[in-house]
Formats: structure tokens, C-alpha cells, sequence
């Protein structure tokens, strides 16, 4: 016997409403172990990649650090990075085509060119707790 909470009254519930309704606490609960998990697994995330954040110049996720040298090859990026200044450019692109069909038919190359320039401004001139950020970006063949 459950205890219906709208009219007050008790009423008989078979084993397999108590089985749907098991199931669906425990997928609820499975639900809510998730979202806690991937939240806690974002946050420890965002904090390494804060502290590996633009090892020797080179922001985290770079290609760069997968090449010889670490995209580096001069020790201009290194030496930079130590005195205060770091760089990065990201170039994003794309390829549409209509082959067939449409109104007119081609293709188009775009993208996106976008530059990060960081300086800390304390190591650069002694200015302390001053820092300089810009994020740039230019769209090429917009397809018009």
C-alpha cells in the first residue's frame, strides 16, 4: 500500500509500477552522477590548462608543440616569453561547394585568420600587476 498524496488515500500499486518507479530514480540519480562528474572534470581541465597556460610561448592546444623545436626553431618564441610578450595565430578555413542545383553552381574557400597577443607588462617594463591583452581577427572570402 502507497499512500496516494493527492487524495489522501491509500492505494495498491503493483510490483512492476515499484520496479518503473526504482528505475526511474536510479536513472535520475545515474543523471545527476554525470552532470556532477563532466562538471568536475571542466573545472580540472580549465585548471591545467591554466597552469601549463603558454608554456615557452605557446598556448595551450597549439600544433606547435607537436612539431620539431615546438614550432620554434630559433628560440625567438622562448625568448620572447621570457621578457613578457606571447603570440598565437589561428587560422580556421573551409571549402563549399554546389555542384548541382542551386541558382548558380561553384565553390568557395573562406576562413577565418585571428591573432592573440599577450604581453605582461610587469616582466616587459616593471609596471607591477599590469598586463596587456588583444584578440584580433580578419574573415576572407565571405562567398559574396
Amino acid at each position: 500500500m502507497i499512500l496516494c498524496p493527492r487524495a489522501g488515500r491509500r492505494e495498491s500499486r503493483g510490483p512492476i509500477s515499484l520496479v518503473a518507479d526504482t528505475l526511474s530514480q536510479v536513472r535520475l540519480a545515474i543523471l545527476i552522477a554525470t552532470a556532477l562528474a563532466a562538471c568536475a572534470q571542466t573545472a580540472l581541465a580549465q585548471e591545467e590548462e591554466r597552469e601549463g597556460e603558454w608554456k615557452n610561448g605557446i598556448p595551450p592546444g597549439s600544433i606547435a608543440s607537436s612539431l620539431p623545436n615546438n614550432g620554434d626553431p630559433g628560440g625567438m618564441r622562448k625568448w620572447l616569453s621570457e621578457r613578457g610578450l606571447t603570440y598565437s595565430f589561428v587560422l580556421t578555413s573551409e571549402g563549399h561547394a554546389d555542384v548541382t542545383g542551386g541558382l548558380r553552381q561553384g565553390a568557395v574557400f573562406q576562413g577565418k585568420l585571428e591573432t592573440v597577443v599577450r604581453a605582461d607588462l610587469e616582466k616587459m617594463f616593471g609596471l607591477k600587476g599590469l598586463s596587456f591583452f588583444t584578440n584580433s581577427f580578419v574573415i576572407h572570402n565571405t562567398g559574396g
